[in-house]
């Protein structure tokens, strides 16, 4: 809509510039003291305020607008009567342009109107005496008439083209970045569900043992003196009941921390990656330094999860489509800078995704930075000490 208010306003910028110089035709040719002079600046201003205040009708639906634009054909047809040269002509042919951008039924209605209201002009302005010469001159006119149309409705239809398809890609990035989030949040759900099962699983079967492990340990106190080798059973069969729960709390301490051991950093952040990638929309340029390898697993998921929540926020709200991804180690620290091209802002707004980062960073002793501005795009810079 800002694109077809801009037209509207160059449109009424340069009808000013050419109705200036039809008061100059006048000026030269009509003396204003007489009617015709008179009624040839009367019409021209009229033209002019009917077309300014036109524009300040909202056009959807708008009897008035259709009516001051009805007005307006009507008005610039008859200065094309009275002054037939190139500047007429090419006032008039800008209400084309204006009626290309009308949505529905009105459309076809008001280029029949235009194009009655150019030839009926046409005809009338030809100085032939002869009726074949006349329509012969029509017929010209009717032809010119036609392929400037043209001209004018193909650009109209490339510009709604180009326009459709910036549409659509940035529905289709939008859809991108929902499947991303929805991706994320399915991982998450699986992760919870299987916590969730652990924990059953420790309820019932930890809990279990525990019981078993008490009630074998008083037995054998009650009967550690009268029956000593009985006791010493009980011990050792309790003494494998505390192994095997040692052994059950291990494998599920393990599956809890699943999401705690990055083995391999670079290869889950080129995944990470690859994801977003996936339909070509987006370019990630990725350094990393080898040695990261060996940190410790919750400096490895600080900056997964700092990449990840930094790609995902860019390309929600940010529209960005290129990223400068760097992580390195200098001077026992981790630096890791995330840049990319997307719309930027003069005020940075701490979102939950911004402050998870920020909680992450500073559990771990770092610090975070956030950078930005209006068209350049928003910068993220984190450093953490390796101890």
């Amino acid at each position: 809509m800002s694109y077809i208010n801009n037209i509207r306003k160059y449109l009424i910028i340069l009808r000013f510039v050419l109705i200036i110089l039809f008061f100059n035709n006048i000026f030269q040719a009509h003396n204003f003291k007489e009617l015709p002079g008179l009624a040839f600046f009367t019409l021209c201003l009229f033209v002019i305020s009917n077309d300014a205040i036109r524009s300040l009708i909202k056009k959807s639906n708008n009897i008035w607008y259709y009516f001051s634009l009805a007005l307006s054909l009507v008005g610039a047809a008859t200065l094309k009567y009275f002054i037939n040269d190139f500047k007429t002509n090419t006032y008039l042919f800008f209400y084309v342009i204006e009626i290309l951008y009308i949505q529905g039924k009105y459309k076809q209605f008001f280029l029949v109107l235009h194009g009655i209201s150019y030839l009926i002009s046409a005809f009338l302005t030809t100085r032939a005496l002869n009726y074949t010469t006349r329509l012969t001159e029509l017929g010209t006119s009717f032809l010119s008439y036609s392929s400037i149309l043209c001209i004018l409705y193909l650009a109209h239809a490339v510009r709604n083209e180009r326009e459709g398809t910036k549409k659509l890609n940035d529905e289709l990035k939008s859809s991108n970045i929902k499947l991303q989030e929805y991706s994320l949040k399915v991982e998450e759900l699986t992760i919870a569900k299987e916590r969730q099962r652990m924990a059953q699983e420790l309820h019932d079967s930890l809990g279990h043992s525990l019981m078993a492990l008490t009630m074998h340990l008083e037995f054998a106190e009650k009967i550690f003196d009268t029956m000593p080798e009985k006791a010493k059973e009980v011990i050792l069969k309790a003494k494998k009941i505390s192994k095997d729960s040692t052994a059950s709390l291990r494998m599920a301490v393990d599956a809890l921390k699943i999401d705690r051991n990055i083995e391999d950093l670079s290869e889950a952040i080129q995944r990470m990656i690859d994801s977003f990638e996936i339909l070509g929309t987006t370019k990630i340029a990725f350094r990393i330094d080898k040695l990261l390898e060996a940190l410790n697993p919750d400096i490895k998921l600080c900056i997964y999860k700092t990449v990840r929540e930094s790609l995902t926020n860019a390309m929600k709200h940010g529209n960005a489509t290129a990223f400068n991804l760097e992580v390195g180690i200098l001077d026992n620290h981790v630096n890791m800078i995330i840049q990319d091209n997307g719309i930027g802002c003069e005020a940075i707004i701490r979102s939950n995704g911004l402050h998870g980062i920020e909680d992450r960073v500073f559990a771990l002793g770092g610090t975070v930075k956030f950078t930005s501005r209006e068209n350049l795009g928003f910068l993220t810079m984190v450093e953490i000490p390796i101890y």
